[in-house]
């Protein structure tokens, strides 16, 4: 099956995911840009990117080079921002159906539950997750990260 991981990373974490996927998969890998985003540090991080989230906020997005419509299964990476997808995510699903498709979310967290986060996804795209993974600090807990997302690429 034709699969796509789409993620945005923030911090690294979602990158590093990534980079693990790539060097275990053969799938497609699209890295969402946007043309804005928070502070990485300081009060504005949170209150800007939590802001965001809480508002809705939709955001540019540069250009992807791998169109979704042509994948049977998709796989979303990305930060849990309060509790929800960071808005690069949610433009991308506005600008995307993905009825009719597998799709698959992995979550990066300081906690390492990002049930929400998933529960907010299905209910926003109006499709049931095939597959979800909450990961905790892949880039503090590396080791873990790579043997959690071994397992998910083997299950899906």
């Amino acid at each position: 099956m034709k699969t796509l991981l789409v993620y945005y990373s923030f911090e690294g974490n979602s990158g590093c995911v990534a980079d693990i996927i790539k060097n275990n998969s053969d799938m497609d890998i699209e890295k969402l840009i946007p043309d804005k985003e928070p502070p990485k540090s300081g009060p504005g991080k949170f209150l800007k990117g939590g802001g965001s989230v809480i508002k809705k906020e939709l955001v540019g997005l540069k250009a992807i080079e791998h169109d979704p419509a042509g994948y049977e299964r998709i796989i979303l990476l990305c930060p849990v921002w309060a509790s929800s997808f960071p808005p690069a995510i949610r433009t991308f699903l506005t600008d995307h159906d993905m009825n009719g498709r597998e799709l698959y979310m992995i979550g990066c967290s300081s906690s390492g539950h990002a049930e929400k986060m998933f529960d907010k996804t299905e209910k926003f795209t109006g499709v049931k997750l095939s597959g979800t993974l909450s990961l905790r600090d892949p880039l503090k807990f590396r080791e873990e990260a790579e043997a959690a997302v071994k397992d998910f690429l083997k299950k899906i």
